[in-house]
Formats: structure tokens, C-alpha cells, sequence
């Protein structure tokens, strides 16, 4: 028979590929996990991975084991929510997926409100990238995420936190800094992009809204920038900028709270009319019932992010 904790250890395996991180990430030593494998596989009567090198890889059965073990999760996770709304105890866990550098600055104001409500729940952060966290709430790894929406999953709910600019971050002595204009649509000036022709944009690809609005917008505007580079760091970004490295594409708030005060911070600008704008939501899984607990995280976290940040 097969028992909760194979598909979870078996889960961990798929995901880290080795039996050392995935015992980490279990909080087990590596050969209590390789004889829970081999004794299961034995109680099973068959084998669910084989050794590519030094990784552990699926076979076909391990992929089915994976596939419908995944939903078996998700199922005991409802099935849980549920009881603890039934109890209405305020007691019990929420999963957050956020980003790390937006986590960096959001989750600070909220954290210690939100224990003073309930210091009984244990609070847990995951950060990863957006779209990294979408496939983990899916596959009930998470509770909520907070990430800038992109395009819509039917089997998310969203609730709007608010709405920010996307702005272009431009070395403070570039000759374009003359150039702006007054942008009624933004209280940033605008700045044509022929007027960075000929400088090399410093792109995330750790963030996938900002990367899918450059191409938008260099296919709008039929814009080739003459050199690019790619990084996952956003304060490397706005850094490189700094030293006249190039100019770079930055959520509002995150450039905010990167406390930049010093004569040579770089100048934003936005680049369009209207203005490039991006909500930020908190998402759940759609017809999955909240615990009181997570709706008033939610609520507090509204409240906190509307007054406390850029957001219009």
C-alpha cells in the first residue's frame, strides 16, 4: 500500500535530483532516505527511479507515481483547509510564495502585525520567481504567492494589491537625461528610445514580466537595442547602470527600496504612453476553502501594501 510519506520523499528525489539535497530539504540524513527508497521500492514490488550519473531520474512508473501523487497532495492539503475552517481554530500554517527582492521589503511591515493577530501560525516563506511560483501553488507547495500578474491562470484566484510603473533606469549623466518630456499619463518625464539606440540594456531574466514588456515594447516601437546583458539580480542591475554600464528596466517600488540617495543614482523615466503599468496580486488556488487565518493575512497585507508602498 502506498503511504503519504513515499510520495513525498519521492517528490523531494524528483525535485532535487540527488539523494543528499533531498534529504535536506526532508530534514532526514542521506541514508535514512536511500533505505526508506530501497524498502519501499521493496514493499511496493517495483522501482520508480534509475541513475543518470549521479542523479536519480524517473522512470515511466516513478513519473505516474509522481503525476497522480502530486493530486493526492493537493487533496490531503484541501482536505486539511477544510478542517481547519470546520474548527475555526486560530491556529495552524500559510505558505508564502513571493519573490525574493519584493519579499525583501513586503514582507517586513507584515510579518509582525499579522503574529500579533496570530502567533500561533506558523508563517513560512518561499521565494522564487514568479513563474516558479505558479507551478508551486498548483502543485500545492504553496498557499498564496504575491507576484506581479502576467497572464491569467484559470485555476488561480487573484486579489488586486495595487498597481505600479514599470520604469527605464538611466545612468544620471546620460546626454538622454536633457531630453524628457512631461508625461501626463506618469509623474516620471517620458524619454524616447531612439535617444538609447546605442546603449546596452541590462535585461532580468529572473523576472519574467519585465522581460516579456521589453520585447513588447522593442517590437512596438521596432527598437533593436545595440547590446544586451542578462542578469537575475535587480540591484546588479540598477548597480551596473550606476557605473554607466547601461540602462535597465525596474519595477517602481523595487528601485524605491533599494534606498538609492546617493549625487550619482540613476534617473527613471518612463517610455511610453500610456505608461507601463503592472498589478501586483496575491493569488490562491481557485475553490479552495481559506482558514480565517489566510483571508486575514490577505486583508492585512491590502491594507499594509496600499498605504505603506508606490502603489497606485
Amino acid at each position: 500500500m502506498i503511504e503519504m510519506k513515499d510520495i513525498e520523499y519521492v517528490k523531494a528525489i524528483h525535485e532535487h535530483s540527488t539523494l543528499t539535497k533531498a534529504a535536506e530539504s526532508l530534514f532526514i540524513t542521506q541514508p535514512s532516505l536511500s533505505m526508506y527508497i530501497k524498502n519501499m521500492e521493496e514493499r511496493l514490488g517495483y522501482h520508480l527511479f534509475q541513475r543518470v550519473g549521479k542523479r536519480l531520474v524517473l522512470n515511466y512508473a516513478g513519473e505516474e507515481f509522481v503525476k497522480y501523487g502530486n493530486d493526492i497532495l493537493t487533496m490531503r492539503d484541501e482536505l486539511e483547509m477544510t478542517m481547519q475552517t470546520i474548527k475555526d481554530k486560530n491556529y495552524g500554517r500559510i505558505r508564502i510564495g513571493i519573490p525574493l527582492i519584493r519579499g525583501s521589503y513586503l514582507m517586513p511591515p507584515v510579518l509582525p502585525e499579522y503574529e500579533k493577530l496570530y502567533p500561533r501560525v506558523e508563517v513560512q516563506l518561499v521565494e522564487e520567481t514568479a513563474t516558479i511560483l505558479e507551478d508551486r501553488i498548483m502543485n500545492g507547495d504553496c498557499d498564496i504567492i504575491i507576484i506581479n500578474a502576467s497572464n491569467e491562470n484559470a485555476n488561480l484566484t487573484y486579489d488586486k494589491i495595487g498597481t505600479e510603473e514599470i520604469l527605464v533606469a538611466v545612468p544620471h549623466d546620460h546626454p538622454a537625461v536633457a531630453t524628457a518630456v512631461e508625461n501626463p499619463d506618469s509623474k516620471y518625464p517620458k524619454i524616447d528610445l531612439e535617444e538609447l539606440k546605442d546603449d546596452r540594456f541590462i535585461i532580468s531574466t529572473n523576472d519574467t514580466k519585465i522581460s516579456r514588456e521589453m520585447d513588447k515594447l522593442f517590437s512596438q516601437e521596432h527598437f533593436h537595442p545595440a547590446r544586451t546583458i542578462k542578469t537575475n539580480n535587480i540591484q546588479t542591475a540598477v548597480n551596473l547602470t550606476i557605473r554607466g554600464y547601461g540602462v535597465s528596466l525596474v519595477y517602481e517600488n523595487h528601485y524605491r527600496n533599494l534606498n538609492l540617495k546617493h549625487d550619482n543614482a540613476p534617473k527613471l523615466f518612463s517610455f511610453s504612453s500610456p505608461s507601463s503599468k503592472s498589478d501586483v496580486i496575491i493569488a490562491y488556488r481557485k475553490g479552495m476553502p481559506l482558514p480565517k487565518y489566510m483571508e486575514d493575512f490577505i486583508e492585512l497585507a491590502k491594507k499594509i501594501f496600499s498605504t505603506a508602498l508606490q502603489f497606485n
